[in-house]
């Protein structure tokens, strides 16, 4: 094998580690459970929320318009 082909396999082996390494971490990070809440109007699902606080503004700035 020429010099070049082995810093080319060498080279590819070291990205084909970090592109593995970094979905993982990725993927794991993304599988974490978000607490929310759904909320529904007249018994369909009409958005979801990520806290009661963020329902009370909506309500206020609804009923002021």
């Amino acid at each position: 094998m020429k010099v070049k082909n082995v810093i080319w396999l060498l080279v590819a082996f070291i990205l084909s580690g970090i592109i593995v390494t970094t979905y993982k971490e990725n993927y794991k990070n993304s599988r974490v459970p978000i607490e929310g809440y759904r909320v529904y109007l007249e018994g369909k699902t009409i958005g979801y929320i990520k806290s009661r606080d963020e329902l009370n503004k909506y309500i206020n700035i609804q009923q002021e318009k």
